[in-house]
């Protein structure tokens, strides 16, 4: 078996990802010989993390089989290094390396490792993002040309399958540099990865609340929200929602919303409590409908027990049970009213702290569906959220 060991400093990664490494950080990256782990076997195994023994370094190991029978050395390296790394990193692991891990550890009649470890598998992170990122393909190298980070390498996994034979065959130090510069590379390039994570972390609702203030463009008026967060985002992503566009840049985010002004009516759900005044199409309640002629009320009924009012409001399709306003009975649509709007630019804008969490939600679930749930939960636990407008 062949270990090569490089350290690097922590200077040269992003601040942003110092936040998710731990002492018990494992990146983890496998290179096969196949994709089936009964056929086919490991012949090299990256790892990376936190150095022990000099602070604030990166150690990266790399554990190389010349041959098939050196494969149960490079999972008992592995193991030495699990026992004192829990949470491992990966990209992809959750389908491909670590069930193809646990298998080769069967077959080699050695107990696995990873009964008590955690798992993040990057490849699955960006996958949640692709409403917000749109890549022609979410794979390693490609999300990487997206983060602008390049590398040496120019080989696919496949392809050095032909060049791993060709070593067992007649071991060379080109075909022994391509292997593990692969394997290395794709270990280091993780690190940038991590970086993606600032983008889930965002939409599960991480940031800080900062302003909402109205602007104005061709005599549209919108609603301008910033928020903050207390990493860099990576690189900037603009993307345009069906009722809100989005801007992650630097530290900070801005949704905008257009305003609307109009007529919107409140119902009541106690509807049977009140009268239904025909001639005036009003709604009056049944303590005080003993003083109207009779001839000239009803029972209010689901569709007609309401009160109408003009004010400014922003709209969103996906629907809530909870929301009292609609533009008619059958409107499903969530509306969120300002309770003072003037045509000011750079105007600060006032509306209930909870209705704006609820707006943020449906907005962010959009760029996410997967992260939804976790941003729901967040808002319930009013997690992280600081309005300071």
């Amino acid at each position: 078996m062949i270990t090569k060991q490089t350290i690097f400093s922590c200077a040269e990664l992003a601040d942003s990802i110092r936040t998710f490494l731990t002492a018990d950080t494992l990146l983890l990256d496998i290179e096969t010989t196949g994709l089936s782990a009964a056929r086919h076997f490991i012949y090299c195994i990256g790892c990376s993390y936190l150095s022990p023994d000099k602070s604030d370094s990166i150690t990266v190991q790399l554990f190389f089989a010349e041959k098939q029978e050196q494969e149960a050395e490079l999972l008992a390296a592995l193991t030495t290094l699990l026992q004192t790394h829990k949470r491992i990193i990966t990209f992809n692991g959750n389908s491909f390396d670590l069930p193809f891990l646990k298998k080769r550890y069967e077959i080699n009649h050695i107990k696995h490792p990873f009964s008590d470890t955690q798992s993040v598998d990057l490849y699955r992170e960006a996958c949640h993002l692709k409403n917000l990122i749109q890549l022609p393909d979410y794979k390693q190298k490609s999300i990487e040309t997206f983060l602008g980070c390049f590398r040496e390498d120019s080989y696919t996994g496949k392809e050095l399958i032909t060049q791993y034979l060709l070593y067992n065959e007649n071991p060379t130090e080109e075909l022994l540099h391509n292997l593990l510069l692969h394997n290395g590379e794709d270990v280091r390039g993780m690190y940038d990865l991590l970086t993606m994570l600032c983008y889930s972390d965002f939409l599960s609702g991480n940031f800080q609340i900062e302003t909402a203030v109205l602007s104005s463009t061709d005599q549209i008026y919108y609603c301008d929200i910033t928020l903050s967060v207390s990493y860099v985002f990576p690189q900037k992503v603009t993307v345009v929602l069906p009722e809100a566009s989005l801007m992650l840049q630097g530290k900070e985010a801005l949704i905008s919303f257009p305003v609307h002004h109009g007529s919107l009516r409140h119902y009541f759900a106690d509807y049977k409590n009140y009268y239904y005044l025909p001639e005036e199409q009003t709604i009056i309640h049944k303590s005080l409908g003993s003083c109207v002629d009779p001839d000239h009320r009803e029972k209010a009924t689901k569709q007609n027990c309401y009160l109408e009012k003009t004010c400014h409001y922003l709209t969103h399709s996906v629907p809530d049970k909870c929301s009292y306003l609609r533009k008619d009975y059958s409107d499903t649509a969530t509306y969120f009213e300002f309770s003072k709007v003037t045509a000011v630019p750079n105007e600060s804008l006032h509306f209930p702290d909870t209705q704006l969490k609820q707006l943020l939600s449906l907005i962010l679930s959009e760029a996410s569906p997967a992260l939804s749930i976790y941003l729901h939960k967040a808002l319930l636990l009013d997690r992280k959220f600081i309005v300071i407008y």
